[in-house]
């Protein structure tokens, strides 16, 4: 009797979630050694690359950046960050970068093979390029980013997020030298219980810009099979505003060739905007999905309750589905849908 007592607590623990370890977390990061960062300038060390970006670090303290000269991505366009970042339920505040020239900027600038979780940055933003994100610029391989917190104000032309500018798994991200990142096949990105609070802007005016999303701006994963996204349990409160694609929790997605993407238990309560004075695909969880025939994308479990405004093709959970694949299931929307034009 007592061994089947015994049996029952454990099972209960487990799926109540009380052994963290066995959920959300890797091998990798079980065995990993970490430095410690606890002044703003060990940071600045390591965003200035003077700290390899393949390491793996912890923070150990808040860290105030406000006035802190030297701010810069941590890992670019040429050298990905590829290690292991644990927030340690820390805040970097005072973030200010303005990038100009160079794709994929954020606290983190471009990652791949990576890990980033627990973390809160807070302040800004800003590029004249694409792939922008208050947490990460663009992902463009393998990656777990947990629990992690944006109050930053963005602002870039498109592929633009609260968490993530860009998932970008077909290897299109291209560099300021106009080569692409060699992106090996069958890459896995998860976000999970990732949370947006800052302002989200997308400044371009003009087709083809947009994709603009609370959490993830862009997620596209090319024509090369077995390349996945999950989005899942991530929340946006922030507005966000932009050309076209624009969504509260992911602005725009297309992939092909079996390739998959999920987006599931997220949810929004911020205003999300279109701009175009055409089409906007403004939807209150994602704005425009483009699936082809063998791939799937799947919406599940989400809920809006924020105000979703534009002049056409809005919604209150997708704004626009272009070909199949597309599914939605069990998502409620709360929030006004307003449309303000008809499409051009």
């Amino acid at each position: 009797m007592q061994k089947k007592i015994l049996s029952l607590i454990l099972t209960l623990c487990m799926l109540l979630g009380m052994f963290p370890f066995v959920v959300g977390t890797s091998a990798a990061d079980s065995t990993a050694a970490y430095t410690e960062i606890g002044t703003a300038d060990d940071l600045i060390a390591l965003m200035k690359g003077e700290k390899p970006w393949s390491g793996n670090y912890r923070l150990t303290a808040d860290i105030n950046l406000d006035g802190t000269a030297g701010q810069a991505c941590i890992g670019n366009d040429t050298t990905p960050f590829t290690g292991i970042f644990d927030g340690n339920g820390k805040t970097v505040s005072g973030v200010s970068l303005n990038i100009t020239g160079h794709k994929g900027v954020g606290f983190f600038g471009i990652v791949r093979d990576t890990e980033i979780r627990n973390l809160t940055v807070k302040g800004s933003v800003t590029s004249d390029t694409n792939f922008a994100g208050g947490m990460i610029g663009a992902v463009t391989g393998n990656a777990l980013i947990e629990n992690c917190t944006s109050e930053i104000v963005v602002n870039a032309p498109s592929r633009v997020g609260g968490v993530v500018g860009g998932l970008v798994l077909n290897n299109a991200l291209g560099t300021t030298a106009g080569t692409e990142l060699d992106l090996a096949a069958g890459a896995e990105v998860i976000i999970r219980g990732c949370t947006n609070a800052g302002a989200v802007t997308g400044t371009g005016a003009s087709a083809g810009n947009g994709r603009v999303g609370g959490v993830v701006g862009s997620a596209s994963t090319g024509k090369t099979g077995g390349r996945s996204y999950t989005l899942e349990n991530c929340t946006n409160t922030g507005s966000v505003t932009g050309f076209e694609a624009v969504g509260g929790v992911l602005g725009y997605t297309d992939h092909a060739s079996k390739n998959g993407g999920t987006v599931v238990g997220c949810s929004n309560s911020g205003t999300i905007k279109g701009v175009s004075s055409k089409a906007t695909f403004v939807g209150g969880i994602v704005g425009k999905t483009l699936i082809g025939a063998g791939s799937t994308m799947e919406i599940t479990a989400c809920f809006n309750g924020g105000l979703v405004t534009g002049p056409a093709q809005i919604g209150g959970i997708l704004g626009y589905a272009q070909q199949v694949g597309t599914t939605i299931s069990k998502c409620w929307n709360d929030g006004e849908v307003k449309a303000t034009g008809t499409a051009g």
